[in-house]
């Protein structure tokens, strides 16, 4: 009885740094590119295909597609402007978000005027309490009262 088959046989091509996703910082990394051989009796006599390729964290040994190489962590600014975006249009006011932003960075005119930077086109107010929304929030967060469009300029506090 003869035992035919197919195995894949791994081969590096390339080593590297990249930002592993599960480590999240820079890493090395293995390219591998992996064939498909024909055997006999488990043994590889020749070539029949392409399987794949994968780059291993050479770490913690995750795989990932070899476009992983090319991925760019965002920077702390864009983390902050998600961050503040994020913020406002889930409905939380502007002076908590100021509060935050100037908690980090420690300049109140800088966060507030980066705040209703992005408070949108048509910011909205609570009636009630006059707290300052973005443009997709529905009821203020304090009150529960339905927001209106902001009826003053945007002042710098």
């Amino acid at each position: 009885m003869i035992i035919l088959g197919s195995k894949g046989r791994a081969k590096v091509i390339g080593m590297g740094k990249f930002f592993c996703p599960a480590c999240n910082q820079v890493r090395n990394y293995q390219r591998v590119y992996v064939d498909k051989y024909f055997t006999v009796y488990w043994i590889p006599l020749f070539k029949v295909g392409k399987m794949g390729e994968y780059v291993q964290c050479q770490t913690c040994h995750n795989t990932y597609p070899p476009e992983a190489i090319q991925y760019r962590p965002p920077s702390e600014e864009e983390r902050l402007h998600a961050a503040v975006l994020g913020d406002l249009r889930n409905g939380l006011p502007a002076h908590m978000v100021i509060r935050k932003v100037e908690e980090r960075y420690g300049d109140h005119l800088l966060a507030t005027r980066y705040v209703y930077n992005l408070l949108g086109n048509h910011p909205l107010e609570c009636p009630t309490c006059g707290y300052l929304y973005h443009e997709s929030a529905a009821r203020c967060l304090n009150c529960g009262t339905a927001l209106r469009p902001a009826t003053h300029l945007l002042e710098l506090q």
